[in-house]
């Protein structure tokens, strides 16, 4: 189980217990609002947790199917507006 600190259409940000080396590949299984994005991501940089709970990683996706990227965007886009109004 992960905590999610911030996510685009090109990678996520997250905390978690697991210790993944860098350069590894994860599978991911992201829950968005009752929607599930599944794909693969890269390992792209880790921090220890200052509390020395964990790990703070920056994992880019790799291989996400159109379907997987329309739901995030849209997630991403509908999340936006939420916060800031229309634009």
């Amino acid at each position: 189980m992960a905590s999610v600190q911030d996510i685009s259409g090109g990678g996520i940000s997250l905390m978690s217990q697991i210790s993944m080396p860098v350069e590894s590949a994860v599978d991911l299984r992201i829950s968005l609002d009752g929607r599930t994005v599944e794909t693969v991501g890269r390992v792209l940089g880790r921090q220890p947790m200052r509390n020395g709970y964990g790990y703070h990683y920056r994992i880019a996706f790799e291989s996400m199917c159109h379907l997987q990227q329309d739901v995030l965007s849209r997630w991403i886009e509908q999340s936006i507006e939420g916060r800031f109004g229309r634009t």
